[in-house]
């Protein structure tokens, strides 16, 4: 029996890493996959549309940026203290930001590769921002983001980044939704 799962994210970013990685896991767990992102949306709204998915009996995550936030606590704290009817457990928060899930699939030899300036700074990606993102995008992708960002998910190994712990948020994303199972 298909069961409901929405998934929230922030933006186009999340959106398409989702779509393209995270998502075709959860599907085959017999989930139907719905991806909302929340970045132009009221609480209100979020809150409303939690209170459906709650009455429905369907499931959600949240995906979250920790941002400027020391830890994961104090950014679950801020989401709950801002958007009601919001599960804490069903947040999750990611280390630094969702650029740094792109690169934690990657293995070195993918990263030479694609002509990324210095590929071993990405051995970890806990601390990897956008802007960092944005700076290692090589040459033959600088006039569009997005092409580079697909292209990183067509050599997306979740494997290396669950052995390798090249990202802690997406490892723990993995474990607890058990996204790994074959």
């Amino acid at each position: 029996m298909n069961k409901q799962l929405f998934i929230w994210v922030e933006g186009s970013d999340d959106t398409i890493f989702v779509e393209n990685i995270i998502k075709p896991c959860l599907e085959k767990q017999d989930n139907l996959v719905n991806i909302i992102e929340y970045a132009k949306k009221k609480n209100e709204y979020i809150e409303n549309f939690l209170k459906s998915i709650i009455q429905m009996k369907a499931d959600y995550i949240y995906l979250a940026d920790i941002d400027l936030c020391s830890c994961i606590t104090e950014k679950k704290d801020r989401i709950t203290k801002n958007i009601k009817n919001i599960d804490k457990n069903r947040i999750v928060v990611v280390c630094k930001e969702i650029e740094s899930w792109y690169y934690g699939g990657l293995t070195q030899d993918t990263l030479e590769g694609l002509k990324i300036d210095k590929p071993t700074q990405f051995k970890n990606t806990d601390s990897l921002t956008k802007e960092q993102f944005n700076d290692s995008i090589p040459t033959k992708f600088k006039n569009s983001r997005i092409d580079f960002m697909e292209e990183i998910l067509k050599l997306y190994n979740l494997s290396h980044a669950m052995e390798n712990q090249t990202n802690k948020s997406l490892n723990y994303f993995i474990k607890k939704y058990q996204i790994f199972l074959n």
